[in-house]
């Protein structure tokens, strides 16, 4: 008899006694342990596990004063095209108003990257790899990416 098995009997005999007294007839039921014991040998388990991922976007619109913009564009020595590196410089202008928006949207099933999400959304969302991504597009420049 194997050790596991002798232990499995022993816990059972102690059950045994607790519930019916020192002079309950063990034997009887020995046959019907190990037959137990047995059948959990035979047992397998396995671990089922799901993952479902969820998205939210939020969108937001920000006002930038075209002459301050015009004014950082000169004094840094940087092109109209640069309003990527302008808005990573000033994130006080909409970064809590994007968090906010984005923690007050709907939760949707998916991934929310590829052709059907740039359809749904109107945004380019394509970093894979990347648990957050933010986008900027200004329409009246022409320009628009990641920030």
């Amino acid at each position: 008899m194997s050790l596991q098995a002798k232990e499995f009997l022993d816990n059972k005999q102690k059950e045994h006694f607790k519930q019916f007294g020192v002079y309950a007839d063990v034997n009887s039921k020995l046959a019907e342990w190990m037959q137990e014991y047995k059948n959990k040998q035979n047992i397998m388990k396995v671990q089922i596990s799901q993952r479902y991922v969820y998205h939210r976007v939020g969108t937001i619109e920000i006002e930038i004063d075209k002459d301050k913009y015009q004014d950082w564009i000169k004094e840094n020595n940087y092109d109209i095209e640069d309003l990527d590196y302008y808005l990573s410089m000033n994130e006080d202008l909409w970064e809590e108003q994007i968090d906010e928006a984005t923690l007050s949207s709907e939760l949707e099933f998916g991934f929310g990257l590829g052709y059907c999400a740039n359809e749904h959304y109107n945004i380019i969302f394509n970093e894979q790899d990347s648990e957050s991504e933010t986008c900027y597009d200004c329409k009246e420049l022409r320009i628009g990416g990641h920030l």
